[in-house]
């Protein structure tokens, strides 16, 4: 099980993931640094400025539809810009290693997750 961000690029999903517990605790220590305000998981403008260029195609981290996978009480809650489809529910899952853990599904269409396409 997984926690953490995603993007929806026209490749596919580019993810950036946490292992974690049913309870979004982080299972094994990080390589990686974690920097979200929290301090347990990723910010997304952040992580985006330490992708290659090859990848983000040099645009802004908010340009393609983004959302965020947390873990809470056995509960996995997908945040996610509203454009993107319900045909990506299920690469997230998979993704995110959420199996049969109940999910919660929250388009988010607030400034935080604005995109190009809105």
């Amino acid at each position: 099980m997984k926690k953490g961000i995603f993007w929806i690029l026209p490749t596919g999903v580019l993810t950036v993931t946490i292992s974690c517990d049913s309870d979004g605790n982080i299972i094994k220590p990080l390589e990686l640094l974690l920097n979200a305000k929290t301090g347990t998981t990723y910010n997304h403008k952040l992580t985006w400025e330490s992708i290659s260029k090859d990848i983000t195609g040099g645009h802004s981290y908010n340009y393609y539809p983004r959302g965020r996978v947390e873990i809470r009480n056995n509960k996995a809650i997908i945040y996610l810009n509203p454009t993107i489809g319900e045909n990506y529910i299920e690469d997230i899952k998979e993704l995110f290693e959420l199996g049969n853990i109940e999910t919660v599904i929250k388009k988010d269409g607030s400034e935080h997750y604005r995109c190009s396409l809105d």
